[in-house]
């Protein structure tokens, strides 16, 4: 099958948006909160120094504070009818059906671990990302924890709340790949890709 022009410029559109957006990551400033809460010298990125000591440092110990009082605070979920039908045993049942299904998800995929992820993330590099997306083995909605390394934002603007698009990538494989989006697919089709 041949590649159209269009699709070749498009490619390259997105891989040149995805690159420059790699390029933004302030990766230095993630590796100097690393060396702030494992108390290494500001450079010295090597792993075999001497043991970090817990709270040689000021970052380390608001982190550990913040951390462990957050980390534990489970979330509470609260359903109920609005107020026109707050008298409809029906809708009361309903809300109630809501309320055990979400405390199921959470506690059945073990979200709190996601969370912890995202938690920790936000503290040590000031983004903290997860992703809903639809488990098709669970038939269920899912939760997933998404690094700061692989999340992309918009190169073209610093505004959050401007941004045109906000992605991620990961590594998979052929097989993952074929799974996720259709057996349909041919490796001649990843290929060109």
């Amino acid at each position: 099958k041949e590649v159209s022009d269009n699709d070749k410029l498009l490619y390259d559109y997105w891989m040149n948006t995805v690159s420059r957006s790699i390029k933004r990551q302030p990766r230095k400033v993630w590796q100097e909160a690393d060396n702030w809460l494992n108390c290494r010298a500001q450079g010295d990125s090597s792993r075999d120094r001497e043991e970090p000591r817990p709270f040689d440092s000021g970052y380390r110990e608001h982190y550990e504070g913040l951390k462990s009082f957050l980390d534990q605070t489970n979330p509470t979920f609260s359903i109920s009818p609005t107020a026109a039908f707050i008298n409809n045993h029906l809708a009361l049942k309903e809300s109630e059906v809501d309320d055990y299904f979400l405390r199921y998800l959470w506690s059945e995929q073990k979200l709190q671990i996601y969370e912890t992820r995202k938690l920790d993330s936000a503290i040590r590099k000031n983004i903290g990302a997860t992703m809903v997306w639809f488990d098709k083995k669970k038939w269920l909605p899912s939760l997933k924890y998404i690094p700061a390394e692989q999340l992309l934002l918009d190169p073209d603007t610093t505004v959050f709340e401007q941004m045109s698009w906000i992605g991620h990538y990961e590594d998979i494989s052929v097989e993952e790949f074929k799974e996720r989006y259709g057996p349909k697919i041919s490796d001649e089709d990843i290929k060109t890709v």
